[in-house]
């Protein structure tokens, strides 16, 4: 929300947000997903596919 929409976030809720992260990385599945997706739309989501 914060890097597309400008919406602000605290501290702590981006240091939750990156934890989940580290203990939830994105599947193979959301990965080829991903690809697939930039294919059609020209973009990627930074936070999948790195």
């Amino acid at each position: 929300m914060e890097s597309v929409y400008g919406v602000g976030l605290t501290g702590g809720e981006i240091e939750r947000l990156k934890q989940e992260s580290l203990a939830y990385p994105p599947t193979e599945w959301e990965i080829l997903r991903d690809r697939r997706i930039a294919e059609i739309q020209g973009n990627s989501n930074p936070f999948v596919g790195g």
